[in-house]
């Protein structure tokens, strides 16, 4: 009897610790917590008033749920990537507590812009943030629970964040500082995440975001075609060339050019392979991310044109919104996800090559030449002279220096002769320009000591004609975008002459032809409805301004240098 009381005794103190035990379980897995970014998006996050969906936009959904801690992102405007970014960014906040993020924009303008009237919007119908707590709220800092947010623009700021951080977003990058996502990738070094994504429209090709895809496994938006069962990324191109590629047409004339939006005629989603029309369909129509690239696994890379976009927007819109433009480059960029540079406006390599003078022979004889130099770290140099019968620059020699381009003190205490001095008393040179930054001072003492010869170049938009020679400052102020013109129109016009690369430094040589065909000019759209010009580039474009600042160092006010060339008098001679 006192065995059986014992084994009900023990059954009623087991189930008494089975009913804790489920009660504690309970208390664990309720509120059920979601696993992932797609699951926190859609359960906390509203668009419109309306939970965050993915309807008509399926291609965002892996780009939201992708956690590799390197990506770029490729895209047109209009597609929905900003308000795919905004609640990654914030679920990755929200549900890694106690960590910390940047988001940069290109200006402090557009930062202060996007902040208001996009994340607050966002946050304001999040009740999870409002849950976590959200005590610090102003446009450059928003504190999530215990993570931290903060928000900068490239341009406009005085310094970049010396914060730690988890998270980089970095958006529209090929219009902010050049490297913003290098400058701000130390931030990363300490984090178990170091997550960083790039974005942006393209601009230029291999610059920016362009770059980084080339570099990346290339993801791309795939189709498949219910009549034939072809996978297809869905594209469009203005080329006569290449109407059976497209995979918009018209409506009755498949293999019609496309030149321009007429509101006439019905535009459709064709099958590149079979030409049958592609209708829109989730349910039936299979739509994919692809990789080209599955062995780089550094970086991943998503591309996203207009027609990612076909299940909310039409063939005709596209095709509308394309020729709206009035620059061509921005229809590239801007609807295609494409980068673009017009071949009037950048130099190519063959530019470059068919000023190859190949039946010259090189001897250095060293009179009256021009120098021009880059000054940094390194600093890069140029010597030239003009030849006034020709009306051609020749390009003599080029050089990179890596350290002591001015004079400096030595050990001792004496005065020891910088790159340049030597360089200026070897080739006699007439005249140089010089880069005035970063080393203003030695920049400027070293002008002091040539008066009249060295003249210190700072660029300045507000600077109406090409230069403004200011000899009392040693300064020569130039128009950025008007002398670069000027300068990029010698070797179009080919009025230079440079040698055979086994007449050069075969290294730097390469440099040379890199960094001059590396910058592009493309017009800005201003507010007012105005354009304005510009050249841009990476940032590694040294010997694209050196080569602007011997243009600048021939053509110096004849009032203050005057010049003394003449064939007998040049600083190379030329025996053929």
């Amino acid at each position: 009897m006192a065995e059986e009381n014992l084994k009900a005794e023990l059954r009623h103190v087991g189930k008494h610790f089975e009913l804790k035990e489920f009660f504690q379980d309970l208390k664990v897995i309720k509120p059920e917590k979601p696993v992932g970014f797609i699951e926190w998006v859609q359960k906390y996050t509203f668009l419109k008033g309306k939970p965050f969906s993915f309807d008509k936009h399926e291609y965002q959904k892996e780009i939201l749920a992708d956690t590799h801690p390197l990506q770029c992102i490729k895209k047109s405007v209009q597609i929905g990537i900003s308000e795919t970014l905004i609640r990654k960014f914030l679920a990755f906040m929200a549900m890694n507590q106690g960590t910390q993020g940047i988001y940069t924009f290109p200006t402090s303008e557009d930062m202060r812009n996007f902040v208001k009237t996009r994340f607050d919007a966002v946050i304001k119908d999040c009740a999870k943030i409002d849950e976590l707590g959200f005590n610090v709220d102003n446009v450059k800092v928003k504190q999530i629970g215990t993570s931290y947010a903060h928000f900068r623009g490239s341009f406009g700021e005085k310094e970049t964040l010396s914060i730690p951080s988890d998270f980089n977003v970095h958006d529209e990058i090929d219009f902010s500082k050049p490297n913003i996502q290098n400058l701000y990738r130390s931030r990363l070094e300490h984090s178990s995440f170091k997550w960083e994504i790039n974005c942006s429209t393209p601009t230029i090709p291999r610059y920016a975001i362009d770059e980084m895809f080339e570099e990346s496994d290339q993801r791309h938006w795939h189709v498949r075609c219910n009549a034939c069962n072809f996978w297809q990324v869905m594209t469009w191109l203005p080329e006569k060339g290449k109407v059976d590629q497209n995979s918009i047409r018209i409506k009755g004339n498949l293999s019609a050019h496309i030149d321009k939006f007429d509101q006439k005629l019905e535009y459709i989603f064709v099958c590149k392979k079979c030409n049958k029309p592609i209708y829109y369909n989730p349910d039936t129509v299979k739509m994919e991310w692809i990789t080209k690239h599955p062995d780089r696994t550094i970086s991943r890379g998503y591309f996203l044109n207009a027609l990612v976009g076909w299940g909310y927007k039409t063939a005709g819109s596209i095709i509308a919104s394309f020729y709206g433009y009035k620059e061509i480059d921005k229809a590239y960029n801007r609807i295609l996800g494409l980068a673009y540079s017009d071949p009037g406006r950048k130099l190519s390599r063959d530019n470059i090559l068919k000023c190859v003078n190949r039946d010259m022979e090189l001897q250095f004889v060293g009179r009256n030449c021009f120098l021009a130099a880059d000054q940094g770290s390194p600093s890069w140099v140029i010597i030239g002279e003009y030849d006034n019968i020709k009306d051609k620059i020749k390009v003599l020699y080029f050089e990179k220096v890596e350290n002591n381009l001015f004079d400096h003190v030595g050990k001792g205490g004496t005065v020891e002769k910088g790159r340049i001095s030597e360089l200026m008393e070897k080739f006699d040179v007439l005249s140089a320009v010089i880069d005035a930054q970063p080393n203003t001072e030695s920049a400027h003492a070293f002008a002091k000591q040539h008066p009249g010869k060295v003249w210190l170049c700072f660029y300045s938009d507000k600077q109406m004609a090409k230069y403004n020679w200011k000899p009392d400052d040693f300064v020569v102020v130039a128009n950025r975008t008007r002398t670069l013109d000027y300068s990029v129109k010698y070797w179009l016009d080919k009025k230079v002459e440079i040698f055979p690369q086994d007449n050069y430094n075969y290294e730097i040589y390469e440099v040379m032809i890199k960094h001059l065909t590396s910058m592009t000019k493309v017009i800005d759209e201003n507010e007012d409805g105005t354009r304005t010009a510009r050249w841009t580039g990476p940032q590694d474009t040294h010997f694209a301004h050196v080569w602007n600042y011997l243009c600048m160092a021939t053509e110096a006010d004849s009032n203050i240098v005057t010049r003394i060339i003449s064939p007998g008098l040049s600083g190379f001679s030329m025996n053929k």
